[in-house]
């Protein structure tokens, strides 16, 4: 069964904080192998993630579902599996938290767990006399395990660039080279010779392309590789030309990503599902009969990515990994159930970034490709996800969105496709037909080299954004070299740019943006500086304040809701002092809660939190609301 995961509503040590418990008690499989025990028995290995990153290997066995969970010696911290091998002796390999770790399937327990400098393997692969290679991220370093002899050895960096490095595969030919495929900036194809020590980079600059070049371990040991449209041959450490439409055969080595899915088994069996939600596993043997068993495991959840609130007083949100849109209803769920009830969830094939309810629909914008969904909840429950737009490649993580309820126009943001700098912005709305029609916008026409991270509408129809200088994953920052503000008209027909400027000298990203109901923008940018913006005058007339020296540092992430506010008549009076006469404003700290006063620009501390903030906020009922790790807890406002 699965671990106490505190479903029923708990009243926190601190006065005030409540934990409402965890929307989606459910761990995702890193890479799947089906092999077989020490015993004979076919059984299914996969690593588990929850919201600690990789945490746990799961073993199940495929007649009878009796499972077993192995804890690596290191334990969790935050990284994931990105790759894996299992080798021609049966042994289940990959490398992440900067562990090299071998697991024994015969023998049921880890037979290696050593520290080492890459941080994670975004490769594996098994030579002709079954050395495992490792190649790692971000540094672009080589390993081997020599598994006869017990010999761990790093080989060094291959080749040092400004930007993280993705080595998504490595091969090994039958003369002892070794090959890895790199990108994403610029890819670049590396050669290595374990017994002279030689590296070579086989694609001269101007070959390289903002995309990942590909290795490929044939059969035979042969060596194939793919950049763009171009094939080659790779031998001895050198390229060899051959025609575009070349496919290789592949190799029995079996390796690959963290979607990997080995389905047969070495008894003629074949795995037909795994099911991490609802605990079964399915195989079919070679006789075509079908079976299915339930398993159990142990998990704390799923990572929270977003907490909103809609306008009937609901709270939202999104998870992952799993990837899912929740609800909460606090009347059913929030003040002492006895049975957790409360949460509803649906599963979305992306990761949902942002969410932003406008009456009875519900946008969200999601990760990866940008991809914009629309969900509508009608008397009996929510509908099915309707995607209505991609963003990618200028719009690959979003980060906000805006919906202008007088025009149904929607707006999203965020930093573009893996390699590249500089987001734009995604406009959708119906035409008179009823018709999506959609358009982007891309950094060229904003701020060149940057992306959006938080945006605002203004009352007259502005779009008010703040930038981030950090580029798509694995890509070089361009572009000015502080974050900036940026007025736009989203009613003219170019979009017209109004005006550009730096609020906070220095700063790397506009954290998060608020409009008050003053007319006036409060902005944090680095986490750290509050700033008042006037949109009338363009004018910073406020800060910038550091309150990260005092405070600490407030809230971030993919989609930033470190401002909760919330209207004045819904708190205590004496949470009005220094308020504007309608609102209440709040800033998430990563420890706890502080209250902005409107007079002053200053910031204090008026809650502790018991647990880490990691995603917010939003304001119902008196509360707000805020995720720690998969867990969704809130805070009376007093």
């Amino acid at each position: 069964m699965l671990a106490a995961l505190a479903l029923h509503p708990v009243m926190a040590a601190t006065p005030g904080f409540v934990d409402h418990g965890v929307p989606t008690p459910v761990a995702n499989a890193r890479g799947v192998v089906s092999t077989v025990d020490g015993n004979g028995r076919d059984v299914v290995l996969t690593w588990l993630q929850d919201h600690r990153g990789g945490y746990s290997l799961l073993m199940i066995d495929a007649e009878t579902g009796a499972s077993a969970q192995f804890e690596p010696p290191f334990g969790p911290g935050g990284d994931e599996p990105f790759a894996i091998h299992l080798s021609s002796r049966n042994r289940f390999y990959t490398l992440f938290n900067h562990h090299f770790v071998e697991f024994d399937v015969a023998a049921r327990r880890f037979t290696l767990a050593r520290k080492v400098s890459g941080r994670t393997a975004m490769s594996l692969t098994e030579d002709r006399d079954g050395r495992v290679w490792a190649a790692t991220y971000p540094d672009n370093g080589l390993l081997s395990l020599d598994v006869a002899r017990g010999v761990l050895a790093s080989h060094g960096v291959l080749g040092q660039e400004r930007w993280a490095q993705y080595p998504r595969t490595v091969a090994a030919d039958a003369r002892g080279w070794i090959y890895v495929g790199v990108g994403l900036a610029a890819s670049q194809i590396y050669a290595f010779n374990p017994a002279s020590g030689v590296k070579r980079r086989l694609l001269p600059e101007a070959e390289r392309i903002d995309a990942a070049a590909e290795v490929v371990q044939a059969d035979a040991s042969e060596v194939y590789a793919r950049n763009g449209s171009r094939r080659y041959r790779l031998l001895e450490g050198v390229r060899h030309a051959l025609p575009p439409a070349s496919r290789p055969v592949a190799s029995a080595v079996l390796t690959g990503a963290q979607n990997l899915i080995d389905r047969d088994f070495p008894s003629g069996r074949r795995l037909e599902s795994l099911d991490l939600d609802v605990h079964t596993l399915v195989t079919r043997d070679a006789s075509g009969q079908r079976k299915q068993v339930n398993f159990s495991y142990r998990t704390e959840g799923a990572a929270l990515t977003y907490v909103c609130a809609t306008g009937s007083g609901r709270i939202c949100g999104g998870t992952r990994f799993p990837m899912t849109v929740f609800g909460f209803d606090p009347a059913a769920g929030g003040t002492g159930a006895t049975t957790g009830s409360g949460f509803t969830r649906q599963p979305l094939t992306r990761q949902p970034n942002v969410i932003v309810s406008q009456g009875n629909q519900h946008y969200v914008a999601a990760y990866p490709d940008g991809v914009l969904f629309r969900q509508q909840e009608s008397a009996t429950g929510r509908t099915a996800f309707e995607q209505l737009a991609q963003g990618s490649p200028s719009i690959n993580r979003p980060h906000a969105l805006v919906v202008q309820p007088a025009t149904g126009r929607v707006i999203m943001a965020g930093t573009p496709a893996y390699g590249h700098a500089g987001g734009g912005l995604l406009f959708l709305q119906r035409d008179a037909a009823g018709k999506v029609v959609s358009q982007t916008l891309t950094d060229r026409n904003i701020v060149p080299g940057h992306s959006t991270q938080a945006m605002v509408l203004l009352a007259d129809g502005r779009l008010l954004g703040g930038t981030t200088r950090a580029a798509g994953t694995g890509g070089e920052a361009r572009g000015a070299d502080a974050a900036m503000l940026y007025l736009l008209d989203p009613a003219s027909p170019d979009r017209r740019l109004l005006w550009s400027g730096t609020p906070v000298p220095g700063a790397q990203v506009i954290t998060d943006l608020l409009l008050a109901d003053d007319g006036m923008v409060w902005g944090i940018a680095d986490s750290r500086w509050l700033f008042r913006f006037d949109p009338e005058t363009r004018r910073v007339d406020a800060g910038p304040q550091d309150f990260g020296r005092s405070l600490g540092f407030s809230v971030y992430a993919q989609g930033t809701r470190a401002f909760v506010p919330m209207p004045a008549a819904s708190v205590p009076v004496a949470a009005r002092a220094g308020a504007a006469a309608e609102q209440v404003i709040h800033v998430l700290l990563l420890d706890g809660i502080a209250r902005l006063n409107t007079v002053t620009g200053r910031l204090s501390r008026v809650a502790t939190a018991p647990v880490p903030i990691t995603a917010g906020g939003a304001a119902a009922g008196g509360r707000i609301w805020f995720a720690s790790g998969s867990h969704l807890y809130s805070w009376q406002v007093r």
